[in-house]
């Protein structure tokens, strides 16, 4: 008898049992066989948001990285991207094998000034089946402090006197 179940191919179990020769006796007739599930797990870490205090208008890097903790290779997953809940981003993350750490990079431009919360979810539908389902570990947040003008400074290098030797 040989039986394969599994959601992802990587998490695909076979068993197979020998036959049985002699008659078995009716005491013998059930038998349980317990498998754990091989699972992904995802979770977000370390969002970085370059430059972190731009002004309205610059766009802005926003990474974070992906990992898969868990025994099974994942062959796709949505990283979804907000500002103050609103999503400006969707990225696909693809084969994520396990303890493999993947970044994943988007582009936002704030339209406003002032602090916005900038989030990161990973299979924020719970499409994925992991061995932990909790959003906890499936999210990661920064806030982005937008500028209303862009910091200045001087440097040597650019103040000029004209005329250059002055007399008095």
């Amino acid at each position: 008898v040989q039986a394969t179940w599994g959601a992802y191919a990587s998490a695909r179990v076979a068993v197979t049992l020998a036959p049985y020769a002699e008659p078995l006796q009716k005491k013998f007739k059930k038998a349980t066989l317990n498998i754990p599930q091989i699972l992904p797990a995802l979770t977000l870490s370390d969002l970085v948001l370059n430059p972190a205090n731009p002004t309205k208008n610059t766009p802005v890097a926003v990474s974070v990285n992906l990992t898969n903790l868990g025994e099974a290779t994942v062959p796709s997953a949505l990283v979804t991207f907000t500002a103050n809940g609103v999503v400006f981003a969707t990225v696909t993350a693809t084969d994520i094998s396990p303890m493999e750490t993947v970044p994943v990079v988007t582009i936002y431009t704030p339209i406003t000034v002032g602090n916005i919360n900038i989030t990161a979810y990973v299979d924020k539908a719970g499409a994925i089946i992991e061995t932990v389902e909790t959003l906890a570990d499936n999210a990661e947040w920064a806030t982005l402090s937008v500028l209303s003008l862009p910091d200045l400074s001087v440097a040597d290098s650019e103040i000029a006197f004209s005329p250059s030797n002055p007399t008095e």
